[in-house]
């Protein structure tokens, strides 16, 4: 028996018999046989079946010195009644105090807050389940269970060990600063931490993070809230990385922002066509001012043309794919140093050209350098389809494949280059012997 059981009613009982003398708690050893555990009174007469020890009055459940099972407001009790609760494994609580427990632990923003499962108010829901917000009840999950992270500062995410102290978080309740300077394998780490992401009730700051290429590690962030803003005006800022070169796959993610606006400033490898496109898809679209999104600060160092690139042949065999693409010359064809081909394995067809890459060298696509086709003398040349022979595959594997130029950069013809969409292409079943 817990020292928790004696409080309330039980101690003042308790009390009782001690008052009566040691003599009394000696009367358990010699109450009559069908007594059992529940003891007796002085008298000799039995306690009531739900008392454990001695009691005040025989046959009585709410003159126990214990209770062999729950007190439910000095009563001892077998189980609680409904509209009652388990608490602590010893009494019972309305539901009233169970949600009292949770809103001062909600509002001091910490975590273990109590919640009704199996009849019991219990800190947390167990594994597996998650809380009915509107009567506290635990329900299984469908699917993997939510998880809210509260913060009251906005937390700081400036390396790979305090991103995981995000790990499994589905919802942050807070604000979230992202200051990767730094480290190899970001991307994959990155995602493997932030990646369960959801919602952001606060504001997303990207600030000084050298080490991104894209965003694409919060692949399940679909909501910013802006409950609290970044300088009272922006739920997303996006300052001085260097190397940031995509923010989602806008074909297959969606981002609303419910409140605030948009800051985007010396993201010099980050077209204005992908600023504008989260603009669109996120529903801020007119919210910004004219010094939110610097014109000449971001993508000035980017070849941010959308001239698309389309494969023109397309030969497999079980451990090679031949192929050719539509030929592309620039204005100036001098300007063309050739193509780069990326292919990797894909099991599914879901990869982003930025998966899996950070400015460290860290990459899932092989990449090949193509060259441009010989310029001659012959009046056919410019129409020559550039192509490349991959070898070394896997027999009956689904390959992901793009390709997209390499060009010479200058102020003067910064806006211009070409890309295909990635495709998707299965090597043959292997030849029979």
């Amino acid at each position: 028996m817990g020292p928790g059981r004696w409080s309330g009613p039980a101690l003042t009982l308790a009390l009782a018999w001690a008052l009566a003398g040691w003599g009394a708690w000696s009367r358990a050893e010699v109450c009559p046989t069908a007594c059992k555990s529940q003891g007796c009174t002085l008298d000799d007469k039995c306690c009531h079946s739900e008392c454990l020890g001695n009691c005040l009055e025989p046959n009585n459940p709410g003159k126990c010195v214990a209770c062999r099972n729950l007190n439910l407001e000095g009563k001892c009790v077998e189980t609680c009644p409904s509209g009652y609760y388990r608490y602590k494994g010893w009494r019972c609580v309305t539901f009233d105090f169970c949600q009292d427990l949770h809103n001062k632990c909600k509002i001091a923003r910490q975590s273990g807050c109590h919640v009704i499962h199996n009849g019991e108010c219990v800190p947390d829901c167990p594994s597996g389940y998650t809380m009915n917000s509107s009567n506290l009840h635990c329900t299984p999950c469908a699917g993997p269970c939510p998880k809210v992270c509260d913060f009251t500062n906005p937390k700081m995410v400036d390396s790979v060990t305090a991103a995981q102290e995000l790990r499994g978080c589905t919802v942050v309740n807070g604000s979230l600063v992202i200051n990767i300077r730094g480290g190899c394998n970001i991307a994959a780490e990155l995602e493997s931490n932030l990646g369960l992401i959801e919602e952001i009730t606060g504001y997303l700051k990207i600030r000084r993070s050298y080490a991104l290429v894209s965003l694409s590690f919060f692949r399940k962030l679909h909501l910013i809230r802006g409950h609290t803003l970044e300088a009272g005006n922006y739920s997303f800022y996006a300052l001085d990385n260097q190397n940031l070169r995509q923010l989602w796959d806008w074909s297959k993610h969606n981002l609303t922002i419910a409140q605030g606006k948009l800051f985007f400033h010396y993201n010099p490898k980050l077209c204005l066509s992908e600023i504008h496109k989260m603009e669109d898809i996120s529903g801020t679209k007119g919210r910004q001012e004219k010094n939110d999104i610097g014109l000449k600060t971001n993508g000035d160092q980017a070849s941010c043309e959308n001239e698309v690139l389309k494969f023109s042949y397309i030969k497999t065999y079980s451990d090679k794919i031949v192929l050719k693409w539509e030929p592309y010359w620039p204005q100036d064809y001098r300007d063309l140093l050739g193509f780069m081909l990326f292919y990797k394995e894909a099991p599914f067809q879901n990869v982003t050209e930025f998966d899996g890459q950070d400015v460290c060298g860290s990459n899932s696509w092989t990449v090949v350098d193509v060259d441009p086709p010989p310029r001659s003398g012959h009046p056919g040349w410019l129409l020559r389809h550039p192509g490349w022979l991959l070898r070394n595959l896997k027999p009956w594997t689904q390959y992901a494949i793009f390709v997209k130029t390499l060009v010479t950069y200058s102020d003067e013809r910064k806006n211009y280059g070409a890309k295909s969409e990635i495709i998707y292409i299965q090597t043959n079943a292997s030849s029979e012997p």
